[in-house]
């Protein structure tokens, strides 16, 4: 299965730039839009483990390897199509 057209890696959605302020240390409630395969696998997972999108998304984002930029490895990696998920060129800061 295929994300939808127009679901691009390092391209923030039109209207919604990402916005956090790191030094606040605040929690971050962020509204993100999830296509429907990542969607089913969120609830599913978050059924069997008895728990919240928010601490599923946590335990992933704690788990997820990053570059000495905080860039996650897969992002210049290919993934299961084969596709190269190049990120070194986004505006990600």
């Amino acid at each position: 299965m295929h994300a939808r057209r127009g679901a691009k890696l390092g391209v923030p959605q039109r209207g919604n730039p990402p916005r956090y302020d790191v030094s606040s240390e605040r929690p971050w409630r962020p509204n993100p839009t999830l296509e429907p395969e990542q969607a089913a696998k969120l609830y599913r997972a978050m059924e069997a483990m008895g728990t919240s999108a928010s601490a599923v998304i946590n335990a992933l984002l704690a788990r997820m390897p990053v570059d000495a930029v905080g860039r996650p490895t897969w992002a210049t990696a290919t993934d299961e199509q084969g596709t190269l998920l190049d990120l070194s060129t986004s505006n990600a800061a």
